[in-house]
């Protein structure tokens, strides 16, 4: 083309491909190689535009491509984290719900062990020397009848009689503890099932698998019952010997007293053995000729009536509670302990609250 058919030629292109004419960039391969001058300018002026828009084009592309990478990164981020969320809430939501059966068992537990442990006292106590002892209180005939009843026990009853029955008493609660325990979780075996089988999709899967029929979790509960019991007693009821253990329970007072001293009323009030004044003469009559008539039997009811009253429902079934509640925390101890095996150091409820926070600020 001439050179004043260039503009004309331009304005045709552009209109004929819908193209902005500004882009379109006439040139002469001959001119440019015969160095005409007009040429070469055309030829920048193109260089120029393609360094220009191909390098913005670039950054552009790499900054859509950098944004892309750290968005798919972001939303990989957030999966991962809420999954683990998820499942961490699962494995606490599973820890409540263990908490609710271990303490519906508990609960199962603590009236079942106080009904026989009160049961095994009034069957018990003082039931090999009962007759003896009603023979000669029902022969008192005199008005003081308080020093007769402890001279009575001092005389019928061996001195180490209220060791002798509180180290069974206590053995009798272990092991009742223990097997009630047992009893009590085995009940509770389908919905610990349950619990189990809501965790099976998870990465703690092998949080509460105590075994296919859970004789394995149900040995562990006994064994730690069993133990917890024991070493409960020992620390909380100061079970070093029975009478430690009595003077703890009755208090300051009874420092330095033996329990056969208690039982026998020497050096120690006869209330402290469930027969005060008010309890004795509640069952003294005279006849007609001023006779003193003493119900005997009921004096010796009285007596179990008040050591039931004053020592075990006071302060021994409040201790067995107690320890019955350090076995819930233990048993939970335990769950969480596996847990902890799978993640890192600290804790759980923690851990979910910062993993909520981190979520919140990925999303925003």
């Amino acid at each position: 083309l001439e050179e004043d058919q260039v503009e004309e030629a331009i304005e045709y292109i552009a209109e004929e491909s819908g193209t902005d004419k500004n882009l379109i960039f006439p040139i002469s391969a001959l001119n440019y190689i015969n160095n005409d001058t007009t040429e070469k300018v055309r030829i920048r002026n193109i260089i120029n535009y393609i360094n220009k828009n191909i390098a913005v084009k670039n950054r552009e592309l790499r900054l859509q491509s950098q944004r892309s990478h750290e968005q798919r990164i972001k939303e990989h981020c957030l999966n991962l984290l809420n999954r683990l969320l998820n499942q961490l809430k699962e494995v606490i939501n599973g820890r409540d719900r263990y908490r609710l059966i271990l303490d519906s068992t508990k609960r199962i537990v603590d009236a079942k062990i106080e009904t026989m442990i009160l049961d095994y006292v009034r069957k018990n106590l003082y039931t090999e020397y009962r007759q003896a002892l009603i023979d000669k209180i029902s022969k008192i005939k005199t008005p003081d009848i308080e020093l007769q009843i402890g001279q009575i026990l001092e005389s019928t009853l061996p001195l180490d009689y209220m060791d002798k029955f509180w180290d069974s008493m206590n053995n009798y609660a272990i092991k009742a503890n223990k097997d009630l325990w047992a009893e009590s979780i085995n009940e509770k075996v389908p919905e610990i099932n349950k619990l189990q089988n809501s965790l099976t999709k998870s990465n703690f899967n092998d949080v509460l698998w105590f075994g296919s029929d859970l004789n394995t979790f149900v040995t562990t509960v006994k064994n730690e019952s069993n133990d917890t019991f024991k070493t409960g007693v020992m620390t909380s009821l100061g079970i070093a010997g029975a009478v430690s253990a009595y003077a703890a329970l009755i208090g300051p007072a009874a420092a330095g007293i033996t329990l056969g001293a208690a039982a026998t009323g020497i050096g120690m009030p006869i209330a402290i053995i469930g027969v005060g004044v008010s309890a004795a003469l509640k069952y003294v009559k005279k006849d007609k000729e001023n006779t003193i008539l003493v119900d005997a039997n009921n004096i010796i009811e009285k007596m179990k009536d008040q050591y039931l009253q004053d020592i075990i429902s006071r302060s021994y079934i409040p201790k067995i509670k107690k320890i019955n509640n350090t076995i819930v925390v233990n048993l939970l101890s335990n769950y969480e302990k596996t847990i902890k095996t799978k993640l890192p150091d600290g804790n759980i409820d923690t851990m979910v609250k910062e993993l909520e926070q981190l979520i919140l600020k990925l999303k925003n």
